[in-house]
């Protein structure tokens, strides 16, 4: 029954508790947890505080909540606030997946070495992804391995990494036609989740980690890891008996090295001595971590066009993985710190961890800020620096003082001049021509901007000035911008756009259901609070 019930568990029950009576009790903690979760999570929506004191309760039950919060993300869209659903529940969801990284990330660095499709799986958990998932599509794949490669079990070695590299191109687990285009250097390309979804463009590290699972899963009496070479990555396949290895490149169709073979080649490359392990053995899956992070800040130096929440969820699984586990670029392999910084002496183990920190709290402090207790409680510990200490301190805190502080009501009583319109109406905006909808209105520029930026943005030279009512506003492609009233031009929209706009990320943080009948938004229960008169 249980098993009927809920697919996810935090921690699943133990094989004695298979007999019904305990099955029982189990499903009683389970039927309590969810019972808390749906009281915790309706306060999310009706109150605007104490939003990140609650998602971080509710995130302490972990996966024995994720399915009561996917039935809230996939509400239908009668319900009569699905959109505010939706958005709390996916961003409660994500918290819960990002802890969890950071819990394991945490267990890496304490000497847990997981298989490698397993370690690189937890970048995934910064965007939307599931270890487990990963996990079962390499289960999935390795059943139809094993019906694809007559004899797999009994193959040589060499022969059966051939075999398993055809397999893996049958089934369009290939290296890119043109491993210089930018789709090569695409960001998606660094995250398990996604590729194994995909298909479309790999990694020499992913089709590694692939190759390496499938061969684990295939063969028991080999050992498979990753060896991490200057600008490369290999696979190992080595008996356990003390017979064959290989090493293996599917990024180039399968080629099968000889240890001679590897020698030979990194030593052309001047990067090694005959017999140095640091390349040509097994490399730990922390390595091949943070070999990971190195490629997403590559990837996300190269500018692609993607939404800013992929970059900064990007970003900061890149940052998390360095400096819980690597101890930034003090942690890489000598020729990546000689890459990064020619003088490699310079570049102290303590000035490295401040800038990672500086940057990981950065992006948690501006994007993330369900998650500002990981920086109280695993970042500010391993601080030593006082100034630094302070700052984050600082940084923590107001955060916490903007939750809990009751939102100011604004109301369209006694104004000099009342704004036109109503938070939750569609416009598209008079010069630039982009559709966008209100979430809020200023009585004017001044209530809410600088002086400094009044003059950079050239309001004054509006026909009616910084006097008129601005609206902040959501647009069509996920950004946020500030707008006079001047040019705001309320419009017709088509179904399509409506829907499109129920389509954005950030829809639900300020509205709870779109009403065709009014041909508007309607305010969220707890932005109702703030905007009185709308």
């Amino acid at each position: 029954m249980a098993a009927k019930n809920w697919e996810w568990w935090e921690r699943y029950p133990e094989e004695e508790a298979m007999f019904e009576a305990n099955w029982r009790g189990e499903c009683s903690v389970r039927w309590g947890k969810e019972q808390m979760a749906e009281e915790l999570f309706e306060e999310i929506l009706a109150q605007p505080t104490y939003k990140i004191e609650r998602t971080q309760t509710l995130a302490t039950l972990g996966y024995d909540v994720k399915e009561y919060l996917e039935r809230n993300i996939n509400i239908t869209a009668t319900a009569e606030d699905c959109l505010s659903r939706r958005y709390h529940a996916t961003q409660v969801l994500e918290h819960i997946r990002r802890r969890r990284a950071w819990e394991r990330l945490e267990q890496i660095a304490d000497g847990y070495d997981p298989p490698l499709e397993e370690g690189l799986a937890l970048f995934g958990l910064f965007r939307s992804g599931d270890v487990e998932d990963v996990l079962n599509q390499f289960d999935c794949l390795a059943l139809q391995a094993k019906s694809w490669i007559p004899n797999y079990a009994e193959l040589p070695l060499p022969a059966f990494a051939q075999a398993l590299c055809r397999f893996m191109r049958e089934h369009n687990l290939t290296p890119p036609r043109d491993p210089g285009s930018s789709a090569y250097y695409h960001l998606d390309n660094s995250f398990l989740h996604i590729v194994l979804r995909d298909r479309t463009s790999f990694l020499p590290i992913t089709l590694v980690t692939i190759f390496c699972a499938l061969g684990r899963r295939l063969r028991q009496d080999a050992t498979f890891a990753a060896v991490g070479v200057p600008t490369h990555v290999l696979a190992y396949a080595g008996s356990t008996n003390g017979g064959d290895v290989v090493y293996v490149d599917p990024f180039s169709g399968g080629r099968i090295l000889r240890v001679e073979d590897l020698h030979d080649m990194l030593l052309q490359m001047g990067v090694l001595t005959p017999g140095v392990p640091e390349y040509t053995g097994p490399a730990r899956t922390k390595d091949m971590i943070l070999r990971t992070g190195r490629n997403i800040l590559n990837a996300l130096q190269r500018g692609h066009d993607m939404p800013k929440h992929d970059r900064d969820a990007a970003l900061y699984a890149s940052f998390a993985a360095l400096d819980i586990i690597g101890n930034g670029l003090m942690g890489q392999p000598r020729w990546v710190i000689r890459e990064l910084h020619p003088e490699a002496g310079v570049w102290t183990s303590r000035l490295n961890r401040m800038r990672t920190r500086e940057f990981l709290s950065r992006i948690v402090q501006t994007s993330f800020p369900s998650d500002i207790g990981f920086i109280e409680t695993k970042v500010l510990p391993s601080v030593e620096d006082e100034d630094e200490a302070f700052i984050l301190t600082e940084a923590c805190s107001a955060i916490r003082q903007e939750d809990r502080k009751e939102p100011a009501p604004k109301s369209r009583k006694n104004l000099k001049r009342e704004p036109k319109y109503r938070v939750g109406q569609i416009f598209v905006h008079q010069r630039y021509d982009y559709r966008a909808v209100i979430t809020g209105w200023s009585k004017n520029c001044s209530e809410e901007t600088t002086e400094e930026w009044i003059q950079m943005m050239g309001v004054d030279r509006l026909n009616e000035g910084r006097e008129q009512p601005f609206y902040h506003v959501l647009v069509e492609d996920s950004s946020h911008r500030y707008v006079a009233e001047e040019n705001i031009r309320p419009s017709d929209h088509t179904t399509a756009e409506v829907e499109a706009l129920c389509e954005l990320r950030e829809i639900g943080k300020f509205f709870k259901r779109y009403d065709s009948e009014q041909g508007r938004f309607i305010v969220a229960a707890d932005m109702a609070l703030a905007y009185m008169d709308e």
